[in-house]
């Protein structure tokens, strides 16, 4: 008993000692759950050793009371580590929103008016065995019946460098869009060094679902295929028909699965391309009719293949203008009037198309080799006592080929064959397009061209010119 006594009262006394020291201070004023009662951690440790000493303690704390007051398991509420975790937990993790329940990004608002430039910068070299009409675009092969023209001609230019904008202007309405375009080269006058300007396109349109209006100076509605290009020619007076001209057009295109139908209108300038005034009275023919050209067109549209860049297009189009001139003592009217059928097949790689047309009075439209009227001065004297429209017809047939990125070859012929001319007159005009374009770099395109001319000439007085054409140029776009 002596021996459980005095073991009894050193654990109570290491207990104590231990209780006061170990005891940590509470955090910010906050009571410790684990902490020794307040007596004990109020009691400073250099008193806690007089204040139980081995002989009073023994007979004030038997076995029976000092056992269960000392339990091992008793100190860990004590420890640091414990008193930490509660006086400083964790904070909470924020819940972590589930992305089906996220809210969808905002679509940021369009601004108007919003611009797209484009262009580009390009340098032409030509070379003609024989004088041609216009030294840079070719045209027909002058006679080598005319002094000089047997001659050989080469042409250095920048002309065919553009420049245009594209200006997204507003959209009123969902589906309602109106957009402008705006475009410019220098194939115009002054000299080769000093070139002036030229508006190529000049437009406004409203877009309305299937409608589309627009107003201004862009492509003729008719003849809508291109022959040539490449070297920007297009071939006009060799079997190509179209140019641009000031006009109000409507189209209406509605889509059927992977088909479409074009119908469209255009009221638009006569005598806007050939500006002729035969009667030389200082007003345009065609102005002094006193009357708009009217242009249509209907066309189909298909893809052959859901992902084909271009659809299978099948039209026919029409045009009807008129011009006034003096003849004789009166003014007479003389229809300009022409009807075209078009296809444009698209298969793989490979595009064929092709266009003719018939017509009569088409110099306004770059048909019958520039003639549309013929004057006749019966007696000589300066006077025209009578005109007659000339008919043509023509036409023409391409191959474009598009195997790789880099490189497209074009392959095409055509023909401009007016009637009825008068002796020295061109009676018909037949061309052969080889076309090649290199892509090197994406801002990079180099051309070579082959072009062949062979112009025949009503009469005996005019020889036939035959003429080869080879051209080469650099473009780079932006």
């Amino acid at each position: 008993m002596r021996t459980m006594t005095l073991g009894s009262v050193i654990t109570a006394t290491l207990f104590l000692s231990f209780g006061a020291r170990a005891q940590p201070a509470p955090v910010d004023g906050a009571a410790d759950a684990g902490a020794a009662p307040p007596a004990a951690a109020a009691a400073p440790a250099a008193a806690a050793a007089p204040a139980a000493p081995a002989a009073a303690v023994a007979p004030a704390v038997p076995a029976a009371a000092v056992a269960p007051a000392a339990p091992a398991v008793e100190v860990a509420p004590t420890a640091p580590v414990a008193a930490v975790a509660i006086e400083a937990p964790p904070p909470p993790v924020a819940p972590v929103a589930s992305a089906s329940l996220a809210p969808p990004e905002a679509v940021p608002a369009k601004t108007f008016p919003s611009f797209k430039f484009y262009g580009h910068a390009r340098l032409d070299a030509a070379y003609a065995t024989q004088r041609m009409y216009h030294a840079q675009m070719g045209f027909w092969a002058l006679s080598p019946s005319t002094p000089g023209t047997q001659e050989a001609e080469f042409v250095l230019y920048p002309r065919w460098s553009r420049f245009g904008v594209d200006v997204a202007v507003a959209e009123p309405a969902p589906g309602v869009t109106i957009d402008a375009k705006l475009e410019m080269d220098f194939v115009n006058g002054g000299s080769e060094s000093r070139a002036i300007p030229r508006m190529r396109h000049a437009y406004g349109q409203l877009k309305a679902g299937d409608f589309q209006f627009l107003g201004g100076q862009t492509w003729d509605l008719i003849a809508p295929l291109l022959y040539g290009g490449m070297e920007q020619v297009l071939f006009w007076y060799g079997g190509n028909l179209g140019d641009r001209r000031p006009q109000l057009r409507v189209t209406y295109g509605p889509s059927f699965g992977n088909a479409k139908l074009v119908v469209a209108a255009a009221v638009a300038q006569s005598g806007a391309v050939d500006i002729q005034d035969l009667d030389a009275d200082t007003v345009m023919d065609g102005v002094s009719s006193a009357q708009p050209a009217l242009q249509g067109l209907a066309e189909v549209q298909v893809k052959l293949q859901p992902d084909a860049k271009a659809p299978l297009r099948v039209g026919v189009s029409a045009h009807r203008g008129q011009k006034r001139i003096a003849v004789g003592a009166d003014e007479e009217v003389f229809p300009v009037i022409a009807g075209i059928a078009h296809v444009a097949i698209p298969i793989s790689v490979v595009t064929l198309q092709a266009e003719g047309y018939l017509g009569e009075n088409l110099s306004d439209l770059r048909g019958g080799i520039g003639q549309g009227i013929e004057l006749r001065d019966l007696d000589g004297d300066g006077v025209t006592d009578e005109a007659d429209t000339i008919p043509a017809r023509g036409g023409f047939v391409q191959l474009q080929l598009d195997p790789v990125g880099w490189y497209s070859l074009q392959l095409g012929t055509g023909v401009d064959n007016p009637k009825g001319v008068a002796a020295g007159g061109r009676g018909l005009n037949q061309t052969v397009h080889f076309g090649n374009a290199f892509k090197p770099y994406r801002q990079l395109v180099v051309g070579a061209v082959y072009d062949y001319y062979r112009t025949e000439y009503a009469g005996d007085a005019m020889r036939d010119a035959n003429a080869h054409r080879y051209q080469m140029y650099t473009m780079i776009p932006f």
